[in-house]
């Protein structure tokens, strides 16, 4: 009678050329990020009248709108890595850092994020769309952002803006405060600009 072969020591080999090869990456646990916030808050001159401040609604472009942290492959190419992940949807945990940035650069304003009540509609509303928001292979950041003013229900103010930021290639946490950085710099110019349309 023929002795059937046992396939664990095969099985076994299959394995430990699939894991050396990267094929069992997916056991790997995921890596989450936030962006955050600066810091230090200012002191705002006394003789500045304090606003009620809408930020949003914050667009984000389509290649945007993932939990997988986006990185330019190439010039044409964009990559998504599976253990590199936001914590939170990228369009809320955006909005709320630039509230929070608009918040310590002018403490005597309240700023509240869209959407509010009716009742609660600000005197200034500030509104963007994001269509670029990543970084490349030799770790540099941009933003590149279209936004408005409005006073009233009118718009009285629109700009699109660029900003880079330079991160360490291929470090995710850099990466990500790099991103902070940018999404500070647009806070200060845009904040800057509010303060041109404030009530005298």
């Amino acid at each position: 009678m023929r002795r059937a072969h046992k396939p664990f020591p095969f099985l076994l080999l299959t394995l430990a050329a699939l894991s050396s090869a990267g094929c069992l990456r997916s056991t790997e646990p995921a890596n989450f990020y936030q962006l955050q916030p600066l810091t230090a808050s200012r002191q705002q001159p006394a003789n500045v009248k304090p606003a009620v401040v809408g930020v949003g609604p914050i667009k984000l472009a389509s290649y945007l709108d993932r939990p997988q942290i986006v990185v330019a492959a190439g010039r044409n190419r964009l990559q998504l890595d599976e253990f590199q992940r936001w914590s939170e949807p990228l369009q809320e945990n955006l909005t709320r850092v630039l509230a929070e940035n608009l918040s310590r650069l002018h403490p005597a304003d309240h700023v509240i994020i869209y959407p509010w009540r009716r009742n609660d509609a600000p005197e200034l509303q500030l509104e963007a769309r994001i269509d670029r928001f990543h970084t490349d292979g030799s770790g540099v950041s941009v933003l590149d952002i279209a936004w408005s003013i409005s006073k009233g229900g009118t718009t009285v103010y629109r700009k699109r803006s660029n900003y880079q930021a330079t991160a360490q290639p291929r470090d995710t946490e850099s990466l990500v405060s790099a991103q902070s950085e940018l999404l500070a710099a647009f806070a200060r110019e845009a904040g800057g600009a509010l303060e041109t349309f404030r009530q005298p």
